[in-house]
C-alpha cells in the first residue's frame, strides 16, 4: 500500500462520493504491508475506508470472495502483471481498475469490469455507481471474472507449454 497505487486517486474518490451523498453505501478495505505514510496521513480518518492489515496467501480468495467488486486505481511504475487481478478473477469480482499498463490484459471493460482513466476519480465513481444500483449488471461481471480466470489456470499454461512446444524442435523431454 502506497500514494502510486491509487491511495491518491481514492482520496478524491471519496470527496466525489461524499458530495453525492453516496459514502455511506461504499466501504473500501486495504490489505497489504503498508510501505509509505500516505493511508495514515490522509485516508485513515475517512469512515468509507478501513486498513485490515496483511493477508497470507491461502487468506486471499476466501478474503476477496467477501466482497462485491475490487478497486484497483494503480498508477505505480513498476507496475507488471498485478497478481491480485487474477485472484479476483478467480473469487469471481468484477474489476475496476486504472487504465495502466497490463490491466487491460485482466480486465475488458464493460465485461467484467471497468477500466478507468487512470487519474479521473470521476471514471472510478461511475463505475462504483453503476455496480452499486445494477445488481445485474454486478451478477453478469461477477460471472464473466470468473469465466476469465480460467485464461489463468494451471491448465491452460500446460496447454499454452503443450502447444508450443509441439510446434518447436527441442531436446528433451518434459513432463507437464
Amino acid at each position: 500500500m502506497e500514494k502510486s497505487k491509487g491511495l491518491d486517486t481514492l482520496e478524491e474518490v471519496s470527496k466525489l462520493l461524499s458530495e453525492e451523498g453516496l459514502d455511506r453505501y461504499v466501504k473500501v478495505d486495504f490489505y497489504g504491508q503498508k510501505t509509505d505514510s500516505y493511508f495514515d496521513k490522509h485516508l485513515s480518518e475517512i469512515r468509507m475506508f478501513e486498513y485490515q492489515g496483511v493477508l497470507q496467501p491461502d487468506e486471499v480468495i476466501p478474503t476477496l470472495k467477501r466482497y462485491d467488486a475490487l478497486i484497483f486505481p494503480s498508477h505505480y511504475e513498476g507496475e507488471g502483471c498485478p497478481g491480485i487481478m487474477v485472484e479476483a478473477l478467480s473469487a469471481s469480482l468484477p474489476i475496476i481498475a486504472s487504465d495502466w499498463k497490463y490491466n487491460n490484459e485482466f480486465v475488458s471493460n464493460g465485461d467484467n469490469g471497468f477500466l478507468c482513466n487512470t487519474f479521473d476519480p470521476a471514471a472510478y465513481v461511475d463505475a462504483i455507481k453503476l455496480l452499486l444500483m445494477n445488481k445485474t449488471l454486478r451478477s453478469r461481471m461477477a460471472a464473466r471474472a470468473y469465466e476469465r480466470s480460467g485464461d489463468y489456470s494451471v491448465s491452460k499454461a500446460r496447454e499454452l507449454v503443450r502447444g508450443y512446444l509441439a510446434t518447436t524442435s527441442c531436446i528433451g523431454s518434459f513432463w507437464l
